[in-house]
């Protein structure tokens, strides 16, 4: 089944290889009538009669249609579909061609940034620790992988047998 929300609104950010998924998709609006339908048994998890019945379509209509059911969601506040039950009351745009009122759209003079962009923080300098920096200037020991030049974990040196910094 394909979701309109997905497929059409949803903004694949080419910098990141994600999708855009932190900018609002869907609006309530309180311009648009809304019906109430009951859930009937043969109702649960099966979506497309549904939509037959909430809209009394013909079977090879209900495709066209079947792509708004995240509108139906959103407007019940229902996160998965299998989460229609008998005996529950949905919302629903009274009028099909309403369903796109609901679909966020982005104002064409706001200026679009990236993920990337707005995470940016352009002036962030590294800080670093006098401690640890005289720590590695006396040569103390430190993990290998953090010293300029790596010791060997365990080593003799002068006849003495040492582990590690000590």
């Amino acid at each position: 089944m394909d979701i309109k929300i997905i497929n059409e609104f949803v903004r694949f950010d080419e910098d990141l290889d994600l999708f855009d998924l932190a900018q609002p998709y869907l609006v309530l609006r309180d311009d648009v009538n809304l019906a109430e339908f009951e859930i009937e048994e043969w109702h649960e998890m099966r979506v497309d009669l549904l939509f037959r019945d909430m809209y009394d379509l013909l079977p090879n209509e209900v495709g066209i249609y079947l792509g708004n059911l995240d509108i139906i969601l959103f407007i019940n506040n229902i996160d998965n579909p299998l989460n229609i039950k008998k005996g529950m009351t949905l919302l629903y745009p009274t009028n099909l061609d309403d369903f796109d009122k609901f679909r966020f759209v982005e104002d064409p003079t706001v200026a679009k940034t990236s993920v990337k962009e707005r995470l940016v923080v352009p002036n962030k300098n590294t800080k670093k620790d006098k401690n640890r920096e005289k720590f590695k200037e006396n040569g103390f020991s430190v993990p290998p992988t953090v010293l300029d030049k790596p010791r060997p974990p365990v080593r003799i040196e002068n006849g003495q047998f040492s582990i590690g910094g000590l």
